[in-house]
């Protein structure tokens, strides 16, 4: 077993008991108590978890100051919009790859009485999801990223590529009719291309002062996208030529 998926199995034994013990943790994985420690502090530092002599215990509240964009009061307006809209193309016994960033948090507005299977790299989705009892979480662990207060590395992406999803939800940087939905990163985008390689359909969510657009790596062509969902920004002009190239576009009320 390697690191990461120590730490999804011991984040996932924190989520079910809310309180690991460090010894007891070091036995079963046959690693260093100084290792587990190691492992804690990491979720520790998102707030998730607090450290005390001989174990952890979970936070039942997300702390004041953590970097997570996770605390879903504070989106903006058309985040939660296109959250409430993007939930609705999602039905229950769905199993759902949720990518990082404000705009796939925002969908926790549209799918809290869903019962869903969702997998996520985001520590900041996953804060939220956890309080949502219909909804069996799974964290794609792998190197912390503070930028997407997450998960991003090759690890992650090779945890991701062994299951199949009926829906990805894809945090949108930027998207055109040229180069389709692009980023800044390229192991973010390699991460959100083999999510949509394992989904059955998908759905970008994306603000529409970021449409027409690009960044440096394309993730995927206009054609292997399902659903564009956004604000009521968009013309009409840019919706018709998106459309043209295979996405349904879905205008957030």
């Amino acid at each position: 077993m390697n690191s990461s998926e120590r730490r999804l199995k011991i984040y996932n034994i924190l989520m079910e008991n809310e309180t690991v013990d460090v010894s007891e943790l070091s036995s079963h994985f046959d690693v260093s108590p100084m290792t587990i420690r190691r492992d804690l502090a990491i979720y520790e530092k998102q707030g998730i978890l607090t450290t005390t002599y001989g174990g952890a215990y979970l936070n039942r509240d997300i702390p004041e100051g953590v970097n997570i964009s996770a605390d879903a009061s504070q989106l903006d307006d058309n985040t939660r919009k296109i959250g409430i809209a993007a939930g609705k193309l999602l039905k229950a016994g769905d199993s759902v790859f949720l990518d990082s960033g404000d705009m796939t948090t925002g969908i926790v507005y549209g799918i809290k009485n869903l019962r869903l299977t969702i997998m996520t790299n985001s520590l900041a989705a996953a804060n939220i999801l956890r309080t949502f009892p219909k909804v069996e979480l799974i964290i794609a662990p792998g190197p912390y990223n503070e930028d997407i207060c997450g998960f991003l590395g090759s690890s992650t992406i090779a945890f991701i590529r062994k299951y199949n999803f009926d829906v990805a939800v894809l945090n949108g940087e930027k998207l055109d009719t040229a180069y389709g939905l692009t980023v800044k990163d390229e192991t973010s985008a390699h991460l959100k291309a083999t999510a949509l390689d394992c989904a059955k359909r998908n759905i970008v969510m994306i603000k529409s002062e970021d449409i027409d657009d690009s960044a440096f790596a394309q993730v995927a062509t206009l054609r292997k996208i399902n659903h564009i969902v956004t604000d009521r920004g968009l013309s009409e002009d840019v919706k018709g030529s998106l459309e043209q190239r295979g996405p349904q576009v879905i205008l957030a009320d």
